[in-house]
């Protein structure tokens, strides 16, 4: 009943779009992220990064706010399957990147080995098998501390504060316990929607989880988390199905950190008052 009515409704609007009226279309659908900053009237750099091990990482940064003044660094890394454009996607009283610039911070918007604007290799071509041969343990092992160093060098800064959107917090735990000279490096590591075990995931993505392949190893690899030094701030959703079920807003998904409507009031506010906090 409900699926005719939609199909009727959708056909009833397409022949009400007759010659003349121009439909709506989103100026940034096919917008890349620096062009997406600039659109917003932020200023935007770019830059390409290579890893220990040859990969090529984009690197978006947004110097400062619409005020003009600069401070401490913070990178931000995105989730699975995602990329740093997340982080300017809604309107800038919405957007985490350019929230952050405004309150005067140097935001740089990571973009790990494989997604859309990080498929470069210094020896490998992007169709080769070994150049999808790499997990979570490589991107925080050599895209972590890439990203890092790259950015402490370019600001002539000793620390920055670290942002990681579920797979990006899990890098942030497996780096930051494994490497103890870029920990020291880590001012505060926000983590939303936290991953570290599929324990308590829910669903479809729990099957991603088990069978066997040959590529996979029999059991994972194991991280002491509790030797990682850097502070922590944690949030997590109670509708997050990958997430733990200890969560401090019960009504958020996985995607409400970046898309959410009250994200900036509930989190975003929060985040920039720490990191105030601690200059």
């Amino acid at each position: 009943m409900w699926l005719l009515l939609g199909a009727l409704c959708l056909a009833r609007g397409l022949r009400g779009g007759g010659a003349g009226v121009e439909a709506f279309r989103n100026p940034e659908t096919f917008m890349n992220i620096s062009q997406k900053i600039v659109f917003h009237g932020y200023p935007s750099e770019l830059y390409e990064v290579m890893t220990e091990d040859g990969y090529f990482l984009t690197v978006n940064r947004i110097p400062h706010g619409r005020r003009d003044r600069s401070g401490i660094p913070v990178l931000i890394v995105h989730g699975f399957c995602q990329d740093g454009g997340d982080w300017v996607d809604n309107f800038p009283d919405s957007s985490l990147a350019f929230i952050l610039a405004d309150a005067g911070y140097d935001v740089w918007l990571g973009n790990n080995r494989g997604n859309s604007w990080s498929r470069r290799h210094q020896n490998l071509s992007v169709d080769s098998v070994e150049f999808w041969d790499f997990s979570f343990h490589e991107m925080a092992m050599y895209d972590l501390p890439a990203m890092v160093g790259f950015i402490l060098m370019q600001t002539e800064q000793e620390k920055l504060f670290y942002v990681g959107h579920a797979q990006g917090n899990t890098l942030g735990f497996i780096a930051f316990s494994s490497l103890p000279h870029l920990a020291k490096k880590i001012k505060l590591f926000f983590a939303l929607a936290p991953v570290s075990t599929l324990r308590y995931a829910r669903g479809p993505v729990l099957r991603t989880g088990w069978g066997h392949s040959p590529s996979i190893r029999p059991t994972p690899p194991f991280y002491k988390i509790e030797d990682m030094k850097v502070p922590v701030a944690l949030w997590s959703g109670g509708r997050d199905w990958v997430s733990p079920p200890e969560e401090h807003f019960p009504e958020w998904n996985h995607f409400d950190y970046h898309w959410g409507l009250n994200a900036p009031q509930r989190l975003y506010m929060q985040m920039v008052t720490l990191m105030n906090e601690n200059p």
